[in-house]
């Protein structure tokens, strides 16, 4: 195996162990030393391919970015088969719909969208205000769907 390869490979191995620790802790208690002995890599190796902790977690959620289209298009067609399994709050009121709308909103678009920009303007401190940010706007486009919201309950309560 040539070099490059041998390369390419341990930068893989590291980003898929990142992942793992980046989906299970938050930023703050995900840990480089549990990424090195829960799989088996060498913390030089680690810095050797990435500058820091920073550089490692925006590749994993630029990477998690990048494998949303394929996501969400397996979400759209699990509820077109079977829309009656989706367990959102909305339902309660008979939009689930919306409730869909809503959480694929705030997770799949602000929230990545946030995560990707504000560090690059903000540092570490654009992570942390990511998710707020997410949550503000959520807020907004839900003021936006009260009356609607309101509607829709009425009409199935009153059924």
């Amino acid at each position: 195996m040539k070099r490059e390869e041998k390369n390419i490979l341990s930068r893989q191995r590291i980003l898929e162990a990142a992942l793992r620790e980046f989906s299970e802790k938050s930023y703050d208690t995900a840990s480089m030393n549990t990424i090195c002995t829960e799989n088996n890599i060498s913390k030089g190796i680690i810095y050797h391919y990435f500058k820091d902790k920073d550089e490692l977690y925006l590749l994993c959620a630029g990477e998690c970015f990048d494998k949303l289209p394929a996501c969400l298009e397996g979400l759209k067609a699990a509820v077109a088969d079977n829309p009656e399994q989706m367990t959102i709050t909305f339902q309660t009121i008979g939009s689930s719909r919306t409730g869909l709308f809503l959480s694929l909103i705030r997770q799949g678009v602000f929230y990545v969208s946030f995560i990707l920009i504000l560090p690059r303007i903000l540092g570490v401190t654009g992570i942390y205000l990511s998710q707020p940010a997410a949550d503000i706007l959520t807020v907004a486009v839900c003021i936006f769907l009260i009356r609607p919201m309101k509607e829709i309950a009425s009409k199935n309560m009153a059924r």
